[in-house]
């Protein structure tokens, strides 16, 4: 029941970002890379995933301080649940063993100045920044 709930909110936050795009005049006079989601979109997905407030907050500060700019500059591009196949979390290292076992964890998607970054976690874990 719950992976049906979290696919039908997806699906709404899609159709509503869809429609947030259009544009009612027929011209794009807009030179923006893309659709921006209707506000308060991101956090509902986000509460649809049930991730702590401190795990998306970890990831901004993160990305704000890797990129020099003000948090306000950070913004949710996308946010999934998902099992890791292992310890790594979908990031492995070179030379690195993991736990092989199935993890369930989410995935993270920010966007800082024009470019889209994604951190891994663990459910209860804070996020890592995944940068392969």
């Amino acid at each position: 029941m719950g992976v049906r709930r979290l696919l039908v909110t997806l699906g709404c936050t899609l159709v509503l970002a869809a429609c947030a795009a259009d544009d009612p005049s027929g011209t794009a006079s807009d030179p923006s890379p893309g659709p921006t989601p209707p506000p308060g979109a991101a956090e509902a997905t986000l509460v649809a995933l049930d991730l702590l407030p401190s795990e998306v907050q970890a990831a901004i500060t993160d990305a704000a301080t890797r990129f020099d700019v003000p948090e306000s500059e950070v913004a949710v591009a996308g946010a999934l649940k998902v099992v890791w196949s292992d310890g790594s979390l979908g990031c492995p290292e070179d030379g690195m063993m993991y736990t092989q076992a199935l993890i369930d964890g989410y995935r993270l998607t920010l966007e800082v100045k024009g470019q889209r970054i994604e951190y891994h976690g663990a459910d209860g874990q804070p996020p890592s920044l995944c940068e392969d």
